[in-house]
């Protein structure tokens, strides 16, 4: 089974996508940007990463473009951007990501990304 990592700060979020990916994939989550970092490296046999815009910053201000650049630079796999902001989602594709999503569809376009 393909392993997928997602950053996203939302607990509620992940805990709904792990359950709808349970069989299909399996998620390991980070809920900071320092938990993401870990989980990374802690995890090299990664198939797919999954980068929210706003993860450690409560203003609702993109914080995970040094990130994105950083993993980018390590990882040749596929990055999915995702936000509920289609400016946040182009802002994490100039920075590495290859893919694009809303919150609503990262499930589904996981499943694509996967070939699941």
């Amino acid at each position: 089974m393909k392993k997928v990592i997602i950053i996203d700060d939302k607990q509620n979020l992940q805990q709904s996508w792990k359950n709808q990916l349970q069989g299909k994939a399996e998620v390991v989550s980070a809920t900071s940007l320092s938990q993401a970092r870990e989980q990374f490296a802690a995890h090299p046999d990664v198939a797919l990463v999954v980068m929210d815009a706003c993860v450690d910053n409560t203003d609702d201000m993109i914080d995970s473009i040094p990130l994105t650049k950083e993993i980018r630079a390590r990882f040749a796999g596929p990055m999915l951007a995702t936000s509920m902001s289609q400016r946040y989602r182009q802002k994490l594709m100039e920075s590495g990501c290859d893919h694009e999503c809303g919150k609503l569809d990262v499930v589904r376009k996981i499943l694509e990304i996967l070939g699941a």
